[in-house]
């Protein structure tokens, strides 16, 4: 899963058999509904990150959870 497009395509073209998927991960319907569409899973990359300028003493719950 990725929001490059371009970079989709070139794992496709390199690997096959691997199949990709753009989805918000922060999204839970919308990656419900993805991984539904391609189950049975049997190796997940599930690859996403934020950064936030903050410390983690001044962080929320919500910010943790993003």
């Amino acid at each position: 899963m990725d929001f490059d497009e371009a970079a989709l395509q070139q794992l496709k073209l390199d690997f096959p058999q691997v199949t990709t998927i753009k989805v918000d991960l922060s999204d839970w319907d919308a990656t419900r509904t993805a991984m539904e569409t391609i189950l049975p899973v049997h190796h997940l990359v599930n690859n996403a990150g934020v950064f936030r300028a903050k410390g983690v003493m001044n962080s929320t719950d919500k910010d943790i959870d993003l």
